[in-house]
């Protein structure tokens, strides 16, 4: 017999991923703080810097309403507005671990994908769209971020929009569009308002920071600098992805030239990082050409040489070391490797590259016909990542299985039971600190696997 309750929820600890950890109870996470404290401060700190409820609003992105409330003592405040509101009021470290304990549990933090921490940015509008971003919360991010953008615009406030521009670039790629089209409209966006700020065509402005002179159009330490290297790092890999999984072979020339002015544009500012990250992207390109597949490990080699052992970067590196093995034809060092990349991924919580890691090893299974594997792979991928050929694949692995099958694998996969066992202690991380549980996001991707099947006797 099954035990029941809370009592099943505590179980014995699990495994994952080769690593050992704690089983966590499900369900929303605790949250408790003392409210009354927190009330006093953040009234005191609201009167200290002399601010307007819809300044602090605007600081924080919370809703001046819910602000007004919380300030009177009529509400309890949600743990992310309420990390919101500490950044916008100048709290400091020792009272925001105070009042939302939660954040001392998330070692290691989770990463963004450039590398930064979601709210290491000076504008928390934008930060917090980062951070539903991070924790695949796609359409609140977009909700998020359109709303940031927007305001940004209608304060003619240039780096800022082209900032937010950037992150939804980043969304849209995320969300794996088939023809990328949000994605590129996002980028040249950005791109658009970069120039506007500066006053220069990016030609020009490229062309004077690759000289490394004083007079460069814009200087290694600025905020839109930064703006622009990420955008350039994203429209590098739109490019490469359309020519590799899109059909678009024409893009490869441009996808080449894009990532000449990236790495230009990394030598400017200096960013190890964004050498990294260029590094394991142009490897995947290199890579679809089997000629190129010295050119491609050398630059994963590159790739690893600039991140820390550990790091959220040095884990994805793996994980396209894995893709550069898949797309050459070594599938056996592609599973192995792949493998020890997810053991780098999971403790960063890292869905969005869980996602396709799960894809390739689902693709390896299928072509050496272990097709129950495969569906399980592919439904694991899906999970973590709903969107493009990682759901389409999960999808046909559906249409083509018996019902039966896709109802344990789901039913096993809730469970975190194995082979799933990665995925339910990422989706507690995702969840933590949120309105939403581990187990809605589950829900959530599930229900997208499914459209299209006809009903079972279970809901999704």
């Amino acid at each position: 017999m099954q035990p029941k309750g809370d009592k099943a929820r505590r179980g014995a600890a699990k495994i994952v991923s080769g690593g050992f950890v704690p089983n966590v109870k499900r369900g929303r996470p605790s949250d408790e703080y003392p409210s009354e404290e927190f009330r006093r401060r953040a009234s005191e700190q609201v009167e200290s810097l002399d601010l307007t409820v819809r300044q602090v609003e605007g600081r924080s992105g919370v809703n001046r309403g819910t602000i007004s409330q919380v300030l009177r003592g009529l509400r309890h405040c949600a743990p992310e507005d309420r990390h919101a509101l500490m950044v916008a009021l100048e709290f400091t470290e020792d009272e925001q671990q105070r009042f939302l304990p939660s954040l001392s549990a998330k070692i290691p933090e989770l990463v963004f994908h450039d590398g930064t921490y979601p709210r290491t940015g000076s504008y928390e509008p934008i930060q917090r769209g980062r951070e539903l971003l991070m924790r695949s919360l796609f359409p609140e991010a977009r909700m998020q971020l359109t709303s940031a953008f927007r305001d940004a615009l209608a304060r003619r406030d240039l780096v800022r929009a082209a900032d937010a521009a950037e992150v939804m670039a980043w969304l849209e790629h995320e969300a794996m569009d088939r023809e990328n089209t949000r994605a590129l409209k996002w980028v040249a966006t950005s791109i658009d308002l970069v120039e506007k700020h500066v006053g220069t065509p990016i030609a020009q402005i490229l062309a004077s920071a690759e000289t490394g002179s004083q007079s460069a159009e814009i200087s290694a330490d600025a905020e839109v600098t930064s703006t622009l290297a990420k955008v350039l790092q994203i429209r590098s890999k739109l490019l490469a992805e359309r020519a590799l999984y899109y059909g678009e072979s024409r893009l490869q020339r441009e996808a080449h030239a894009a990532f000449e002015q990236s790495l230009a544009l990394d030598g400017f500012v200096h960013s190890a990082g964004g050498f990294g990250h260029d590094f394991r992207w142009q490897a995947r390109l290199l890579a679809a050409d089997r000629t190129g597949r010295d050119a491609a490990e050398k630059r994963i080699a590159e790739g690893f040489d600039h991140f820390e052992r550990g790091s959220s970067g040095e884990s994805l590196v793996a994980r396209d070391r894995g893709f550069v093995f898949w797309q050459t034809g070594q599938p056996a060092q592609a599973r192995v490797t792949l493998g020890k990349a997810i053991d780098l991924l999971v403790p960063h919580a890292d869905a969005r590259a869980l996602g396709p890691a799960f894809y390739v090893l689902s693709k390896v299974a299928g072509e050496a016909d272990r097709l129950r594997e495969a569906r399980r792979l592919a439904f694991t991928a899906a999970v973590f990542h709903p969107y493009g050929y990682v759901l389409e694949n999960s999808r046909a692995h559906s249409q083509i299985s018996t019902r039966g099958d896709v109802d344990s694998d789901f039913e096993d996969l809730r469970a975190g039971r194995p082979p799933f066992q990665a995925v339910l202690s990422v989706m507690e991380r995702l969840a933590a600190g949120t309105s939403t549980t581990a187990v809605e996001l589950i829900e959530r991707s599930l229900s997208r696997v499914i459209v299209g099947r006809l009903p079972s006797k279970r809901s999704y």
